[in-house]
């Protein structure tokens, strides 16, 4: 969530209120092949992670994921890619990142549905 508190000030607001607008990094994911938990768009770790969340996710142990099988999903993931030619973009990016948000009044089916989605 984001809190903003304004006193209006008529000298420093002359147009009205200002636009705000934030930049905003998801959740800390672990991930299984560092030991170390941080923001990542990494999809693979995206949904590893609403597995094993206890508060919005399915809440699954640690023995049971497979994170063999996501640490190799995690490493496709970030593999670059180069961007089409000819583009807005030049360069790379990673091949998968999952950007976006879910309710958590969804089945956890429906939501890693979605997660699944919002990779791209």
């Amino acid at each position: 969530y984001l809190y903003c508190r304004l006193n209006f000030d008529a000298d420093a607001f002359p147009q009205g209120l200002p636009n705000i607008s934030a930049t905003v990094e998801g959740k800390k994911v672990f991930d299984p092949r560092t030991s170390t938990t941080a923001y990542s768009n990494n999809a693979a770790l995206c949904i590893r992670d609403f597995l094993t969340d206890t508060r919005y996710g399915l809440g699954c142990s640690a023995s049971e994921i497979d994170d063999t099988s996501f640490i190799a999903a995690a490493n496709v993931c970030d593999e670059d890619v180069a961007l089409a030619a000819g583009g807005p973009t030049t360069g790379t990016e990673k091949r998968y990142t999952c950007n976006g948000s879910f309710e958590t009044n969804k089945s956890p089916a429906d939501t890693v549905a979605l997660l699944c989605t919002l990779t791209t």
